[in-house]
């Protein structure tokens, strides 16, 4: 009867995030033929064999222009050492295979991103057992052997859909590996030692949001004191044909109209115009808005725009312990009854853990961050929008 014995090593995981410009991909470019901007979010993980990894990316802020294509790259360093003992009573040649395979999955990148690998190790003479355990000329330890060096395993996709809002989006990581003797003896002793790191990181590439198309300029969203949403756009050249509706989503992705406004009586002039929108007042988060120009047949649109509504704050929220590790605890100055959804931002808005949470009656909540931020402040915000109530507090994450 065979006897294998695996021992795989678990690593710290570590989380680092950067905010940066990157050189533009050839086929990401501008209709107008200008290099778009790019923003880049790197993540670094180490991790065992026969692991799913998920890298929870935030998504693009709208606000910021277009956005008109996605890449991905993971780089894989794979150190692999292994330990073989015979304990067979006879000398035999022992030969060890390693299998592996990855793949690398993302919203709009099809197919997947996958590789393998086979490797062979020998065959090593070892001799008889000498019932001595872990030395000896029956014993023998193969490594520190490099499987992967930043090994590449790159996406790009221009189906930006999924990436547009606030929130995040994720990618997922698998790798699996199977390391074993496949010829040699019956009885052995066999261990696994790999060391596995990945850096993913995901670049948006999207076109300035000054360049406008057609005649519309100027376009700005103001949130007024009362909730209200004052839009305002300026068109040149205006042709007596075009008409502009305005659109509206709560996730940058779907829009639907809300209005409508008929071009200026002069054509040719620069028109100015101006729309007032009252969105119901259980509404609470980022509002997303375009412009829908048409002429005739022909449809464009304009850049969006996004404001934040808040419902009424209140104070009476409390985090514990503070600064938070992996757990912490809120509790509310009263019970409160009622579906709860509960966003972690950085100081940058961006939001890095989202969770819905059902209350009956109760004043506290335990929250577990399984895979917590990089270390610095944090903003909490507890919304019950059918209440239009915020709770919102501020934290340390260690």
């Amino acid at each position: 009867m065979k006897q294998r014995y695996s021992i795989l090593s678990l690593l710290t995981f570590v989380m680092l995030i950067f905010y940066l410009p990157k050189p533009i991909y050839a086929q990401c470019m501008c209709s107008n033929g200008v290099e778009p901007e790019t923003v880049q979010f790197d993540l670094a993980t180490t991790f065992t064999s026969n692991k799913t990894s998920v890298f929870s990316m935030p998504k693009f802020d709208p606000g910021l222009g277009t956005l008109i294509c996605v890449n991905a790259k993971a780089y894989v360093t794979s150190v692999l050492r292994w330990t073989l003992e015979n304990e067979e009573s006879k000398a035999l040649a022992y030969r060890v295979r390693y299998t592996r395979w990855d793949t690398v999955t993302g919203p709009g990148i099809s197919p997947d991103v996958t590789g393998s690998l086979v490797k062979y190790y020998g065959p090593y003479l070892l001799e008889g057992t000498d019932d001595e355990s872990g030395s000896g000329p029956d014993f023998m330890v193969m490594g520190p052997d490099t499987i992967y060096k930043q090994k590449l395993f790159e996406g790009t996709t221009a189906d930006v859909t999924g990436y547009l809002g606030s929130g995040t989006v994720d990618f997922v990581y698998k790798t699996g590996a199977l390391c074993y003797p496949d010829q040699g003896g019956d009885y052995y002793l066999f261990g696994s030692f790999p060391r596995n790191k990945i850096e993913f990181s995901m670049t948006y590439s999207y076109c300035n949001p000054d360049l406008l198309p057609l005649n519309i300029q100027q376009f700005q969203v103001v949130k007024q004191e009362n909730n209200s949403i004052s839009l305002s756009w300026t068109a040149s050249s205006e042709l007596k044909n075009n008409t502009y509706e305005i659109e509206v989503s709560h996730d940058a992705a779907q829009f639907s109209s809300i209005g409508k406004v008929s071009a200026g009586l002069v054509k040719g002039a620069t028109t100015e115009y101006q729309y007032q929108y009252h969105p119901d007042p259980a509404v609470t988060g980022k509002l997303y808005f375009r412009l829908k120009q048409q002429t005739g047949k022909e449809v464009t649109y304009s850049i969006i725009k996004s404001v934040e509504l808040r419902g009424k704050e209140y104070n009476g929220l409390h985090i514990y312990p503070n600064p938070v590790v992996k757990r912490m605890q809120i509790e509310f100055d009263s019970p409160l009854s009622g579906s709860f959804v509960i966003d972690l931002t950085n100081q940058m808005g961006q939001i890095v853990f989202t969770r819905q949470y059902w209350l009956t009656d109760n004043k506290t909540l335990q929250i577990d961050l399984n895979n917590p931020p990089p270390p610095g402040v944090y903003y909490l915000r507890a919304r019950e929008p059918r209440a239009n109530k915020l709770f919102s507090g501020k934290l340390l994450v260690q």
